[in-house]
């Protein structure tokens, strides 16, 4: 699985056996899902903005969207697919970024997570910024969110001590003040992580921390701690505790190409229906979708060329993807999905697509 194998190994954490909210059984993999997926629109991307594939996409709520690409560069489109209005450049100046291990949106302004510090932009004018020195915690950040209230959590795969980490000593999970200062820790390290796609964004600016063990609890990010949301139950499939310690020999290739499911992330939500993706048998890359109202749970095999058929972000009524339009061997949703992005864009071109599930 393309995606996945890019992952560094850090540590997992702990959801202190507590029940989530909502739980999604996977029982199968379907082949075909077109009579589950509509497209509600296709929005065409102005040619002249120029971006590599999308690591993480975030959105304000209101059309604009913020893309970090896999080269670290920046970019915003309006709802009509053209520039948007955050223009940030990179480069030493206060107002300009050197590089973006994560990125969050908090209430007009855009956050990076750059090293040691966060620098936070307003979005209509990036010479209004600041930054938040991260220097007097002990242990580096690898994502970022914010809260309602102006705090920032920020997860660590690792701590400064290796021997620590496969000792499942101390935590991942930091929730900070707006100046910096250390509010209080969670989700203790147990088990093997990695440390990307930690943090992402849903419907209505949530953040929600993947699952950190496995019991693959997906826990949301509100403004006085983590709340255990939303569980993936893989059954009889299930990776067992700390298999990357004691069966995979901590060899990251075995644990990948392990038969079990492992590693659910990317959790995007409608007011209906949640989507995240996980790694299945033999380091295959997996999606789920999972019905509020009839409590069922579709899930499917991406192909290796499905990487711009996922999704990316959420609103109350559907999914977010930016595909281009090229042919390939495309899994479930990229078939589904590639006749109406052959209608409105030219070869080659991107878009912003939304989509529907129904079942």
């Amino acid at each position: 699985m393309a995606i996945l194998a890019l992952f560094s190994c850090a540590n997992q954490t702990s959801s202190n056996k507590m029940s989530a909210a909502e739980e999604a059984a996977v029982t199968s993999l379907s082949t075909d899902i077109s009579d589950m997926v509509s497209v509600v629109d296709v929005q065409p991307i102005d040619e002249s903005v120029l971006f590599a594939g999308v690591s993480k996409m975030l959105s304000d709520g209101q059309g604009n969207l913020f893309i970090l690409d896999s080269r670290g560069s920046i970019l915003s489109l309006d709802k009509s697919g053209h520039p948007g209005p955050l223009k940030l450049t990179r480069g030493r100046a206060s107002n300009e970024y050197v590089s973006a291990s994560d990125i969050c949106y908090m209430d007009g302004k855009f956050c990076i997570l750059e090293n040691a510090r966060i620098k936070v932009f307003d979005i209509d004018d990036t010479r209004n910024c600041f930054q938040v020195d991260l220097t007097g915690l002990k242990n580096p950040a690898d994502a970022l969110s914010a809260t309602t209230d102006g705090k920032f959590y920020l997860f660590s795969a690792f701590s400064m001590s290796p021997r620590d980490d496969k000792r499942g000593k101390g935590n991942t999970l930091r929730l900070i003040g707006g100046d910096g200062h250390l509010i209080s820790e969670s989700i203790p390290r147990e088990d093997c992580t990695f440390s990307m796609n930690n943090i992402s964004q849903s419907k209505g600016n949530t953040y929600y921390l993947r699952p950190q063990n496995s019991e693959s609890i997906f826990y949301r990010l509100e403004k006085d701690g983590p709340v255990p949301a939303f569980k993936v139950n893989f059954g009889e499939k299930a990776m067992p505790a700390r298999y990357f310690y004691d069966s995979a020999g901590e060899d990251i290739g075995a644990y990948m190409l392990s038969d079990y499911y492992k590693l659910p992330m990317d959790y995007h939500d409608t007011d209906d229906y949640v989507y995240c993706r996980f790694c299945g048998s033999q380091a295959s890359e997996c999606s789920l979708i999972y019905s509020r109202q009839s409590k069922k749970c579709i899930a499917w095999k991406n192909s290796n060329e499905d990487s711009g058929f996922r999704v990316l972000g959420s609103d109350k009524d559907s999914f977010i993807l930016i595909p281009t339009n090229n042919d390939g061997d495309y899994g479930p949703l990229g078939q589904a999905v590639l006749p109406a992005l052959k209608d409105k864009c030219a070869d080659g071109q991107s878009a912003i697509v939304k989509i529907k599930f129904n079942f």
